[in-house]
């Protein structure tokens, strides 16, 4: 019983006292926790794969806008030269037809075809690009709300992770698992422990008894040294132990006889030379005695 109890005060990594109690007055509700910290955190990684969706969606339909813009820019410019350069044809067809009297019908007819197609074709171009435009502005916006609503979610999943961590001291669900195994691991060695204790208690004062049975001197002191009851080599080594002890106390004793002897001898020597003090002297003396010995 004493060696069980020994290894669990000498066990290594035992779980703290505060982790403990704690754990054991939440033990109802800690597997619950368990599983809403499970969740909370599967469920945040899916918004936060929602959001980097709807990021990278966002960022592509931004991206065709940018292009969609560029194109209509481009087709505006275009249609601006096409009309210039229109312009600089017949004014060099009306200066050929009249200051140098030739028939610039034909060029008139394949200017304005020319320019007719041209602004045609950049019309119908410019006109497919802008209703794309739309569709994408459109998409865009759609994406944002959505986004905004999938961020919602995630500040509410993160706050009711936040509460949860908080209650249960842990930084996620799995150290509080973890935790939650150590502290059942925990609770049922320190039943064993408390079981032992209560034995090896009851036993020690059976022993006490028997040893007072047996006219043993102070049986209490034999509670610590079960062992030497057991085995003859234990006893021989507390015998040995008590002979070094009490040759130690003989020295000791030896010591301040051998002092107070000497004390003495110096009083006396003091009375003698100087006997007009002597009767003071002796009455101190007598008088420190008498309080030592009272202190004894």
């Amino acid at each position: 019983m004493e060696e069980e109890c020994e290894r669990y005060r000498d066990k290594k990594n035992r779980m703290n006292d505060a982790d403990y109690y704690r754990m054991r007055k939440q033990e109802d509700e800690i597997q619950t926790g368990i599983e809403k910290l499970k969740e909370c955190e599967g469920y945040g990684e899916l918004v936060r794969q929602d959001l980097q969706r709807l990021d990278r969606e966002r960022h592509a339909y931004e991206y065709r806008r940018g292009e969609l813009e560029m194109m209509m820019n481009n087709f505006r410019g275009m249609s601006v030269v096409i009309l210039t350069a229109f312009i600089i044809c017949m004014v060099l067809l009306l200066i050929l037809q009249f200051a140098f009297e030739m028939d610039a019908r034909v060029g008139y007819l394949l200017a304005v075809g020319v320019v007719a197609v041209a602004e045609t074709v950049l019309m119908l171009r410019f006109i497919d690009s802008e209703k794309e435009l739309r569709r994408v502005q459109g998409a865009t916006a759609r994406l944002i709300q959505l986004q905004n609503k999938v961020k919602i979610r995630y500040v509410n999943n993160n706050n009711l992770h936040d509460y949860l961590r908080i209650k249960y001291s842990t930084e996620s669900s799995a150290a509080l698992e973890g935790l939650w195994k150590q502290y059942q691991q925990e609770k049922e060695e320190r039943k064993e422990f408390a079981e032992a204790e209560a034995k090896t208690e009851f036993y020690q004062k059976q022993l006490v008894a028997k040893l007072g049975n047996y006219r043993v001197t102070a049986p209490d002191r034999w509670i610590g040294q079960t062992a030497a009851i057991l085995d003859k080599r234990e006893m021989v080594e507390i015998r040995h132990e008590l002979i070094l002890r009490r040759q130690a106390l003989r020295k000791q004793l030896d010591y301040n006889n051998q002092v107070g002897e000497n004390a003495r001898k110096e009083i006396m020597d003091i009375v003698k030379r100087y006997p007009a003090y002597g009767p003071e002297i002796l009455a101190m003396v007598d008088k420190y005695e008498r309080i030592s010995s009272h202190h004894a």
